[in-house]
């Protein structure tokens, strides 16, 4: 069926039918140009092709009416290597053109209009056809398949895997990154170990600011002893799978011994109190059964630790055992006791005194300030003129005079 479009009225055939008309009529050889409108593909009328080429950012065409000539085999119509078909009728011909050319006698090298360059390769157009520059993952003319490991894909020295799916893996030397390894770090990629600083460098490539703890250009080796890491005096002792323990002198702090001590370190022992000193240090206030810069002796008998004429006894791991006299109290014997200590024994009242000290109201039977002993006849124990006698394991036995009772005969 013919498509009218506005040219004089003129009668098109669908683009589909126009290589077969063409052919048909082996005496079109004409061609001429008109101005016009027309809105759609490519037509030809009649047996001449129509071409459609916009000349400016409009509906204006510049409109091309052509048909080529036909040849027979015979007259060797195919150029650059084509194979010559003959069609029906025998003085028309088809060249089946070689890779890489187009047009009705294989005349055009292939450019980058035909869009061949694959896998968002660049293409450019050259004298004999068109070049494409792949991505660092793609290889071939036309880009057209993943590099593999025998490609020499990984650059720079990288470890290369081929992946089943297609393409490798790059395991990059130190210095460089991206997935071919085909370019020098930056710190983006975060080159620098171990939480260190990265910079940038204007000609490439990145500068590590190393901690104390490490070296190399990226800072990824531990220190060892014979690097001398450990500062201030301090014991180094190497660790098999890497680095160093430092063992700091008294005062010194952190990994490597570099720093003074803060009360943030807990210098202080034994629950010694701690202060900061503005110009760096701490002081540590000692309880009072130990000694040293961080209260880090125990004292020992010889230094007098018990107090309040409490007996003292070396212990053989460290410290001392006071045994206080009665009345006072705490790991030194250091005060007198309160209600607190439970001094009152035999389930005795307990009162604190307002000048220090306690008052035990006994049970019957028991004597002394805390309630300590049982009482004996010296006491008195016995009532309303009963007899007392001492009993040889501890405490008295009162005889009651006639109508009298009770342990001290003190009912009547």
């Amino acid at each position: 069926m013919g498509i009218e479009h506005p040219i004089g009225g003129i009668i098109g055939l669908s683009e589909a039918q126009c290589e077969s008309e063409c052919l048909m009529d082996i005496t079109c050889v004409g061609a001429e140009v008109q101005i016009g409108y027309f809105l759609g593909m490519n037509l030809c009328v009649i047996s001449r092709i129509i071409d459609f080429k916009p000349k400016r950012s409009s509906v204006l065409y510049e409109i091309v009416f052509r048909c080529p000539r036909y040849y027979s085999c015979n007259e060797r119509p195919c150029l650059n290597g084509a194979t010559c078909w003959t069609l029906h009728p025998p003085k028309n011909a088809q060249c089946i053109c070689a890779y890489g050319w187009s047009g009705f006698r294989c005349e055009r090298g292939f450019n980058c209009q035909d869009n061949l360059c694959q896998n968002g390769a660049t293409c450019s157009n050259t004298a004999t056809g068109y070049d494409c520059t792949c991505l660092h993952t793609h290889i071939g003319k036309h880009c057209e398949r993943l590099r593999t490991c025998s490609d020499g894909a990984c650059e720079n020295g990288g470890n290369c895997t081929d992946v089943s799916t297609g393409g490798v893996t790059c395991q990059c030397v130190l210095g460089y990154a991206g997935q071919l390894c085909e370019r020098q770090v930056n710190c983006r990629d975060k080159p620098c170990r171990h939480n260190t600083t990265c910079i940038d460098e204007a000609q490439g490539g990145v500068t590590c600011r190393c901690n104390y703890e490490f070296i190399g250009n990226y800072c990824e080796i531990p220190k060892a002893c014979s690097d001398g890491p450990c500062e201030n005096g301090a014991t180094c002792t190497d660790i098999s799978f890497g680095g160093v323990i430092c063992q700091c002198v008294m005062g010194y702090a952190g990994h490597l011994c570099q720093r003074n001590v803060t009360c943030m370190d807990q210098p202080c022992q034994h629950n010694g109190v701690c202060s900061d000193i503005t110009e760096g240090g701490v002081t540590c206030a000692c309880s009072r059964d130990t000694t040293g810069r961080y209260c880090e002796i125990q004292k020992t008998c010889s230094d007098g630790p018990c107090e309040n004429g409490a007996t003292c006894t070396d212990i053989s791991w460290g410290g001392v055992i006071c045994q206080c006299v009665m009345g006072y109290a705490g790991h030194l014997c250091q005060r007198k006791v309160t209600c607190a200590d439970n001094p009152c024994d035999r389930n005795g009242a307990c009162t604190d005194n307002s000048g220090g000290g306690v008052t035990c109201r006994c049970p019957a039977a028991f004597t002394g300030d805390y309630c300590e002993r049982l009482k004996t006849c010296s006491d008195g124990p016995c009532q309303n003129g009963a007899t007392c006698i001492d009993i040889s394991w501890g405490g008295v036995e009162c005889l009651c005079v006639t109508g009298d009772g009770g342990q001290f005969c003190e009912r009547t």
